[in-house]
């Protein structure tokens, strides 16, 4: 069993950097991810590179309305299991974080 399976993870930031290399992780450790990023275009290419077991959510962390969205859209998928947050503006309270 992969650390990662039957496992969704929000990753915000997740189209680039460090958020990209923790979902190309979640992914190749049999778990599904949801990219909640504002770069609409690197999200999208990440997504489609990586398959079914990834979705792109534009998201501006700094909107309580865009999170939520993008929680939404993975709970569409399956149960979250884990949010990992990537940017200055996510704190536990807004997007809860851990």
């Amino acid at each position: 069993m992969a650390r990662f399976d039957d496992a969704c993870v929000v990753v915000t930031g997740g189209a680039s950097g460090i958020g990209e290399a923790t979902v190309r992780g979640i992914v190749a450790e049999g778990g599904r991810a949801v990219i909640a990023d504002l770069q609409e275009e690197r999200g999208q290419a990440l997504a489609q590179e990586l398959g079914d077991a990834v979705r792109f959510h534009q998201t501006d962390v700094t909107s309580e309305d865009a999170i939520a969205s993008a929680v939404a859209t993975a709970e569409s998928v399956e149960k979250i299991s884990v949010q990992r947050c990537h940017s200055q503006y996510c704190t536990a309270q807004r997007c809860s974080c851990s």
